[in-house]
């Protein structure tokens, strides 16, 4: 009898115990980006992409979108549309990013999203605002393939205006 006494009140502290427990999460897809950019068509170039962010919780998260690697250097610039928001419960956000590609090199990075809990009870002994988070990289490789055109447009346009003004010079002489 005491066996059985003992038992019941080992599983009603596991029970409880486990009722306390909580845990969040959070979902984004692709994990991964591999994108081409073809440096034939000159550069800088900008390419587009997105990722889909999930909050398969039952309470809002705040996201926070950030930039690691070769992605958080001036060799590239990286624009979310959204960024620093709130996504309710069971709710899913597409965030469209764009990639200005400066320079013909590969260029390998994260975008880490940052889910964090909006509110969460403060710590009784030194009142700090306690904010649990969870970060989720996606991977990113970018390729600049193709050859680089031997002149840029500018170069182009100077050498057509100088043809140009030539022709006209050797028309004027010509008439002289």
């Amino acid at each position: 009898m005491k066996k059985l006494i003992m038992l019941i009140i080992t599983i009603s502290t596991l029970a409880i115990m486990i009722a306390g427990v909580s845990a969040f999460g959070g979902a984004i897809t692709p994990p991964k980006l591999d994108i081409q950019v073809n440096a034939s068509h000159g550069l800088p170039q900008e390419t587009y992409s997105k990722i889909v962010v999930k909050n398969p919780n039952a309470f809002p998260v705040n996201i926070n979108l950030i930039l690691a690697g070769d992605l958080n250097t001036s060799k590239i610039d990286v624009k979310f549309d959204k960024n620093n928001f709130t996504l309710g419960p069971g709710k899913t956000e597409i965030v469209n990013i764009s990639f200005n590609v400066k320079e013909h090199r590969s260029y390998r990075g994260d975008i880490l999203t940052r889910f964090e809990l909006m509110d969460y009870a403060k710590n009784s002994s030194s009142e700090a605002n306690i904010k649990p988070y969870i970060i989720m990289p996606t991977k990113v490789t970018i390729m600049v393939v193709g050859e680089k055109p031997l002149l840029s447009n500018t170069a182009i346009l100077i050498i057509v205006a100088l043809c140009i003004i030539a022709a006209v010079l050797l028309l004027i002489r010509k008439h002289l």
